[in-house]
């Protein structure tokens, strides 16, 4: 019985996602191995082997790198050993037009073939984090629902009990007591901060679009900060040109706001932050600077997952929250290490006019 035509095309492909799962050194190992033995019959036999055509294996191996750079140089090593095979086989002092003609219509085949992986490995990758995104949408939408749910479940009882809060600072009390009914109140404003966060994670609102200038938002991000009693040795320094675009005024100042409280929390609350209006090709760009001590490598990768958080208090929402509003504006935000350390995150937006 005949096999199916799809079995040597699913057994390549499983060939290929192993060698996906090995190392660019494991990988660079196996195609060395494979370019050693068809050098070494190149040397030894009298007219070369097949005009250099075998040496499309190892490029085609290329297939099993991420990288499209690793199949690039793979093709320029084959190609360097074509012409030293040419060169160095027995009748390779005085080739002749035929090997001529062989040769260079091998490296013409390596090179068409390099195009080829090469494509095929940018196409993967595309595909694979397409994947990835659609795995993590659909992450988040559950994680949303579940977010919903809680927030709603505790928001009710929690103005309840603010509210008999509220009647209870109204009657006389001696200070110990009116102490306490003011840290309950804070914990409770506190927990009232996480719920509210939930939920603008959970059900971001619509966009309302309006023309926003960017340094008068931070001017306003500013005076919030001012006006807040837990950073009074904070100072948020503005510079850059004038800039405006469309966008959701509030959303995006309160985007602005938890980007400058976090690079307040990374310096204790004290000195200097930075931000900074400017332009990036047809980007307008708000970039906040700290002088902390920055975040970890490994860790830049999950900053901007829900609920992580490296803060011993903190919900973990608010750079979440950051990304899903830039998104929701066709913008995207990105965290690095300052010039001059600590951390800079770009706030990038699509330049629209009304």
């Amino acid at each position: 019985m005949n096999a199916p035509t799809g079995e040597p095309d699913q057994a390549l492909g499983r060939v290929v996602n192993t060698m996906r799962g090995w190392s660019h050194l494991q990988l660079a190992g196996l195609i060395g191995v494979v370019s050693a033995a068809i050098f070494a019959l190149d040397l030894v036999t009298p007219t070369g082997v097949a005009g250099g055509v075998p040496y499309l294996l190892p490029v085609t191996l290329g297939l099993g790198s991420r990288d499209r750079r690793f199949v690039m140089a793979v093709a320029g090593a084959t190609s360097a050993l074509t012409v030293v095979g040419m060169v160095l086989a027995p009748e390779g002092s005085s080739p002749t037009d035929y090997v001529l003609a062989n040769r260079g219509l091998a490296l013409v085949a390596i090179w068409v073939t390099a195009l080829g992986v090469r494509s095929q490995v940018a196409l993967a990758a595309r595909l694979e984090q397409a994947h990835q995104e659609l795995l993590q949408r659909e992450s988040l939408a559950r994680l949303g629902e579940m977010a919903a749910v809680v927030a709603h479940e505790v928001r009710n009882p929690l103005a309840g009990i603010m509210g008999v809060l509220q009647v209870l600072e109204t009657r006389p009390r001696p200070d110990g007591e009116r102490k306490v009914l003011a840290d309950v109140r804070e914990r409770l404003a506190g927990l009232t901060r996480t719920v509210d966060d939930l939920m603008a994670f959970a059900r971001p609102s619509r966009l309302l679009e309006e023309r926003c200038d960017l340094k008068t938002l931070l001017r306003e991000t500013r005076a919030l900060i001012e006006s807040d009693g837990h950073w009074p040795d904070l100072e948020l320094q503005i510079e850059g040109p004038e800039l405006s675009t469309i966008a959701d005024r509030q959303q995006l100042r309160r985007a602005v706001l938890n980007v400058v409280l976090n690079a307040a929390a990374a310096q204790s609350g004290q000195g200097q932050v930075l931000a900074e209006v400017d332009t990036q090709g047809d980007q307008v760009q708000i970039i906040v600077s700290d002088q902390g001590p920055g975040v970890p490598h490994h860790l830049r990768d999950r900053i901007f997952e829900p609920f992580f958080t490296t803060r011993t208090q903190g919900t973990g929402l608010g750079l979440p929250i950051v990304a899903q509003t830039l998104r929701a504006h066709g913008g995207t935000v990105d965290m690095a290490p300052g010039p001059t350390g600590g951390t800079r995150v770009t706030l990038s937006l699509p330049a629209r006019e009304a």
